[in-house]
């Protein structure tokens, strides 16, 4: 990491910018994991339920922004269980 940041910082870059686009990085891949463990406990309470793919898929969107996780996020979490 620090690799890389001295690499922006000879290009110009001001530390602490650099600095802060690390850092909220560092906080959607946190998100990320919660929605993750999120969404494995809701997969599991609903996947007895016998509903499509699709149902599922809404179930789950509608679950995580009720927790307040932005679009990117959902996304990317039903793209990683290959719903949608």
């Amino acid at each position: 990491m620090n690799k890389i940041v001295n690499k922006l910082m000879l290009k110009g870059i001001k530390k602490s910018l650099i600095t802060e686009i690390i850092s909220a990085k560092e906080d959607e891949s946190i998100h990320l994991e919660n929605a993750l463990k999120l969404t494995e406990r809701k997969i599991q309470f609903i996947s007895n339920k016998d509903l499509p793919k699709e149902k599922i898929r809404a179930k789950i969107m509608l679950y995580l922004q009720n927790k307040g996780f932005s679009y990117d996020v959902i996304t990317k979490v039903l793209k990683t269980k290959k719903l949608y």
